[in-house]
Order: structure tokens, then C-alpha cells, then sequence
């Protein structure tokens, strides 16, 4: 070999690579498969896989089904790897009201509350008029985001108390009826006869029970175009009510409160803008699905 050839495969960015120790490839490869065989990698997944394959949610699958060896029921783990993706799914959508309920008590409430404080100081100070209104608008969106915390509050402490009573998320008829309605979703990483045995032992310990029966929630992950609508027209119209106070709200401005005038204006136009978006959303919905 040509020894400029061979140098430069040798030295690589200054680095000297034939004094390096080698190992033997059939000893790494070895190594490779005893990391396997031990578990401290786990075989299975890819990319797009998420969490459903992380190492802590499939190493004791792989134990418990005689990983490794000959013996390893390769069918059943993946029954209970299915059950395992369930879970963790529906403890997440089922812990939802438990997770509103906390974020209602989180910012923006507090930020308002101080929002509210300091309109209220400014309006105190003001020596002109324009600076007066000015405030009355900080005031004014300040205290509407007080009380839509203060509603969405109210809803979570609702929604708590109706599908968690006393905290209880799942109960456990409630948790296989859920397996069932949401095993399809894992059809892209499991067998079908896996999801299957899981649908089966569902509708075999609860016969025709679906999770909307047991406790009124609705399907997780469920977004048909009913559904989707729906929630569209619920941000509309809030949108709609929020502008429908602005404008109330504007009229006692002071012709001489130019500054004030022009912010609320301008809150209503953006709240316009944003019901048209909403519009058109609902037409694309209902066009495209």
C-alpha cells in the first residue's frame, strides 16, 4: 500500500489509530450478544416506537417469559407487552381531569391577580385621562382573565370529583374496558393476536362494557369529526362572548381616552381575526375530515 495511503488512514484528526487496541470483531459481536442476553439492552423497537419499547418498560417482560433461552414465550410477552402500552396509555387520558385540576391552580391565576393589583394602582396614580383609561383596559383584561381561571377552575374541581371520586382514577373493570377500546391503537408495533388475547380477556370479565359505560369518560383518543368539530364551535363561541364584552366594555370610553380606545379596538379586531380562523377550520373539517 502506498504509504500516504496508509497514513492517512491511520491518522485520522491527529490521532494515531493502528497504536490503538484493537479487539476482535467475534469478541465485540459476543460482548454485544451477552448485553442482550443479560438485558442490559433490551431487544426490540425502532424509530417512531416512543416509549413502548424503553428498556424499563420491557426488561421484566422479557424476564418473566424465560428471556433468555429456548424457553421464552415470545406470544405471550407480547400479550402483556400490548397490556403494558394500554396501561400506561389510559393511566395518562385517565389521570386528565387530575392534571386540569392542578393546572387551574398554576399560573396565569396568580399573574392576574397581580395584573389586577397593578391596574388598580395605576388608575389610583393617573393624572390624564388617556393614562387613567389605559389602566381601566389593563384592569379590565386582567380581571377577564381572573375569572375565566376562576370558571376553568370550577369545571377541574368538577370534572375531578365526577371521574375521580376521592381520587380514584381507574377502577379495575374500569382499566380492562379501556384495554379494550384503545388496544387497536397499538396494531402498528404488536401482533394482532396479542392485541386480540387482550381484547378477549376485556370482553370476557365485562361483557359489552365499553369505558363511556363505566364512567362516562370519553373514548381515549377518540377525534372523529363530530368530535372535533365540536370543540371548535365551543372555542368560537367563547371567543364570541369574550368580544361581546370587549365591545360593552369599550363603549363607556371617553372620547378624549384615545389610547384606550385604540387598544380595545384592536382586541376586538384580533378577536374577529380569530373567530374567522375558527370559521374556517370548522369548513376545512367538514370538507376534508
Amino acid at each position: 500500500m502506498d504509504h500516504a495511503v496508509h497514513h492517512n488512514i491511520e491518522c485520522v484528526d491527529g490521532y494515531d489509530y493502528s497504536a490503538a487496541n484493537g479487539r476482535d470483531a467475534s469478541t465485540v459481536l459476543g460482548d454485544i450478544v451477552k448485553w442482550y442476553h443479560d438485558l442490559r439492552e433490551t431487544p426490540g423497537g425502532g424509530e417512531g416506537s416512543g416509549n413502548d419499547w424503553e428498556h424499563e418498560t420491557v426488561v421484566e417482560l422479557y424476564r418473566k417469559h424465560g428471556w433468555p433461552g429456548p424457553n421464552f414465550d415470545g406470544d405471550a410477552f407480547e400479550v402483556d407487552h400490548v397490556r403494558s402500552i394500554a396501561h400506561r396509555a389510559l393511566t395518562w387520558s385517565a389521570n386528565e381531569p387530575l392534571r386540569k385540576l392542578e393546572e387551574s391552580q398554576r399560573e396565569p391565576n396568580d399573574w392576574a391577580h397581580r395584573a389586577v393589583e397593578d391596574a388598580l394602582k395605576k388608575i389610583k396614580k393617573a393624572k390624564k385621562v388617556d393614562e387613567e383609561w389605559m389602566a381601566r383596559w389593563d384592569l379590565f383584561e386582567a380581571e377577564q382573565v381572573v375569572a375565566n381561571c376562576e370558571r376553568e377552575a370550577r369545571e377541574a374541581r368538577a370534572d375531578a370529583a365526577r371521574y375521580c371520586p376521592e381520587g380514584v382514577v381507574l377502577r379495575p373493570e374500569e382499566e380492562l374496558c379501556w384495554k379494550r377500546n384503545t388496544c387497536n391503537a397499538t396494531m402498528n408495533i404488536s401482533s394482532k393476536r396479542a392485541v386480540t388475547a387482550v381484547i378477549a380477556e376485556a370482553e370476557k370479565l365485562y361483557p359489552g362494557q365499553t369505558i363511556t359505560t363505566a364512567n362516562g369518560l370519553r373514548i381515549m383518543n377518540e377525534s372523529t369529526k363530530e368530535t372535533r368539530i365540536e370543540e371548535t364551535n365551543a372555542v368560537m363561541e367563547s371567543e364570541h362572548e369574550r368580544m361581546r364584552h370587549m365591545q360593552a366594555w369599550s363603549e363607556q370610553i371617553p372620547k378624549k381616552a384615545k389610547k384606550a380606545t385604540a387598544a380595545s379596538q384592536a382586541a376586538i379586531k384580533q378577536c374577529e381575526q380569530s373567530i374567522d380562523s375558527l370559521v374556517d377550520m370548522v369548513d376545512r373539517i367538514n370538507r376534508f375530515g
